[in-house]
């Protein structure tokens, strides 16, 4: 999953997906809005554009979080107090994102794809199998 300078969409290949059902559901829409915001990118109209990108992002991770958290807990991950840290951490750099935004959207809407782009590749591709397999093995999907 790279960002080229033409309007190419990210894809989210079956292999990303862990078949749990709100896990994969939120890639999806993660996806979704990698791609809203490289169109955005592409066709120059960041200013007007990311702060509705901006809201949809804040709703679906603040819900999935609060979601898969649930999930975790309530099937004893020993680990979930690191993986909420991650989320927490994850928010923080969004809520810089939105400042830094708020003042000036020079040069910002490509930093802010790059930081969707690596938490998908570092949490979600990676932060998330110990989640996932500790999951299956309790049976969740």
């Amino acid at each position: 999953m790279d960002i080229h300078p033409k309007n190419q969409q990210f894809y989210l290949l079956d292999e990303f997906l862990v078949d749990i059902e709100i896990m994969d559901d939120f890639r999806r829409k993660y996806i979704d809005l990698l791609n809203s915001l490289n169109d955005v990118i592409y066709h120059q109209n960041c200013k007007e554009s990311v702060p509705e990108i901006f809201q949809k992002l804040a709703f679906y991770t603040e819900n999935y979080f609060v979601e898969e958290e649930l999930l975790l807990k309530n099937n004893g991950y020993p680990s979930l107090t690191v993986h909420r840290e991650s989320h927490r951490q994850f928010i923080a750099e969004i809520v810089k994102f939105h400042e830094k935004f708020s003042q000036s959207t020079e040069g910002h809407c490509l930093d802010f794809l790059r930081l969707l782009e690596n938490w998908f590749r570092t949490h979600l591709l990676n932060q998330d199998i110990e989640a996932v397999k500790f999951l299956k093995e309790k049976g969740v999907s």
